[in-house]
């Protein structure tokens, strides 16, 4: 992963997703910051929609982030769109916190998707 760079008195953290032809999720970590509210910018480079969910990783578990409704925190990005999501506020981006990026169905190999997460 890149390591951030500073762009406006915020942190910028980019990362490119490769896909290989399947459905299995992609991750990219959150940067570790001062708990700003977050930005996230998807170049969703591939022809198949992408779910964006927040989650963690505790151990060998894998936990989702959840509003107070108990309704998973997650985002939708069409085929072959860019799109900024947010403000996020809160999301525990310690060691741990992510984005797990699904497919909705198999890309082509090696297509690419963009994730750029800024602090506001």
């Amino acid at each position: 992963m890149a390591k951030p760079i500073l762009h406006r008195n915020s942190e910028v953290d980019r990362e490119t997703v490769v896909w290989a032809a399947s459905t299995d999720p992609r991750y990219v970590s959150m940067p570790l910051g001062n708990l700003a509210p977050v930005l996230i910018y998807v170049d969703n480079g591939v022809g198949q929609t992408l779910t964006v969910n927040f989650e963690y990783k505790i151990g060998d578990d894998d936990v989702g982030w959840y509003d107070s409704s108990n309704n998973e925190m997650e985002f939708t990005v069409p085929a072959s769109t860019k799109r900024v999501f947010g403000p996020f506020e809160y999301f525990p981006r310690f060691s741990g916190g992510r984005l797990k990026i699904v497919p909705g169905a198999a890309p082509v190999a090696d297509d690419e998707t963009l994730v750029v997460i800024q602090e506001v």
